[in-house]
């Protein structure tokens, strides 16, 4: 079981590593980018604040427009978010936990989108990117979850993985000389202005970022591979001929010294 796990992820990571760039992945990478934008929502409104629109492109770009709550928080929710919500999905699938009710939640979240308010510019082509991955995605998760439950395990299990890689490659972003384009470069400006001093601080975040991602994404693959420890038991086989519980016992030696 545990061998069959660890070559279920290099397989993933192989084959999502070498198609990357093929126009077929590019569903499921707006299926990321949708897990990066709910995260920063999701931030949002935790912190008090309110969720006025989310868009998605077929270019696999992504926005959220929000108002109020903590912005440093919000800024973080998306790289964090998306490699957490990846790692975790791997991990169910994996152990084959909960998997249908993922499904289910996931064909949830995604027929959502349909309805969730566009950004403002270009509203009819930001519409029409969301109806199709809204339905398609929220469509196949849906009869999955109630038909097909293997099936829904495996979608889990490749979208998680996708999720997860994704989030990696975004990480590079922060080290590509546009840094303060980036989230880090977001949290920064907020903090200390757009100066050199703003700059600096977008590395010193870009860092902390890239470490925990790849800290939560090693931490769900390592719990999913490590065979759980047995736990200790002095119970005896109840069939053994001449098992007797410890009452039975107690009181033949109560009666033992009475005779």
């Amino acid at each position: 079981m545990y061998f069959w796990r660890t070559i279920f992820i290099v397989a993933l990571v192989v084959m999502i590593s070498q198609l990357w760039d093929h126009p077929y992945l590019v569903p499921l990478k707006i299926f990321t980018v949708y897990l990066h934008e709910l995260s920063h929502a999701l931030a949002a409104l935790l912190t008090g604040g309110k969720v006025e629109a989310i868009g998605l492109g077929w270019n696999e770009s992504g926005s959220v427009t929000t108002r109020g709550g903590i912005i440093p928080l919000i800024a973080l929710a998306g790289y964090l978010g998306s490699m957490f919500w990846g790692s975790l999905m791997v991990h169910l699938a994996l152990r084959n936990q909960w998997t249908r009710l993922v499904a289910f939640l996931v064909a949830i979240l995604f027929l959502a989108l349909i309805v969730i308010p566009q950004p403002d510019e270009n509203p009819s082509k930001g519409l029409t990117h969301n109806k199709v991955p809204g339905l398609g995605w929220g469509i196949l998760f849906g009869v999955s979850a109630l038909f097909m439950p293997f099936f829904a395990r495996v979608l889990i299990f490749l979208l998680g993985g996708v999720t997860t890689i994704y989030s990696l490659i975004d990480l590079k972003d922060f080290f590509s000389g546009s840094i303060m384009k980036t989230d880090a470069g977001l949290i920064a400006q907020h903090l200390v202005g757009n100066t050199i001093y703003g700059k600096v601080l977008a590395y010193l975040i870009a860092g902390g970022i890239s470490f925990l991602a790849i800290y939560i994404l090693f931490y769900m693959i390592s719990r999913t591979l490590i065979r759980p420890v047995e736990p200790y038991s002095d119970n005896y086989d109840l069939q053994e001929e001449n098992w007797k519980p410890a009452s039975d016992l107690n009181s033949q030696v109560s009666k033992w010294r009475n005779e």
